[in-house]
């Protein structure tokens, strides 16, 4: 499953980080907490996209991903 996939590389990089970095906190439409996240000066963000663990959503109705 993708999404356990993605969780275990997040939890990773978490763990063997020497330094984390939340940037731009705010709050997303259900009032969830948004931040951008950085380890080690790389964007996880950046690094999920790129190996197909995740994929951008700017709103509407989202498609399935992780089947």
């Amino acid at each position: 499953n993708l999404a356990l996939k993605a969780r275990d590389v997040v939890r990773s990089k978490l763990a063997n980080a020497k330094e984390i970095r939340l940037q731009e906190l705010q709050r997303g439409k259900y009032f969830r907490i948004i931040v951008y996240v950085r380890v080690d000066g790389i964007s996880v963000e950046r690094e999920l996209l790129e190996n197909e663990l995740a994929y951008k959503y700017s709103g509407g109705k989202k498609s399935s991903w992780c089947n």
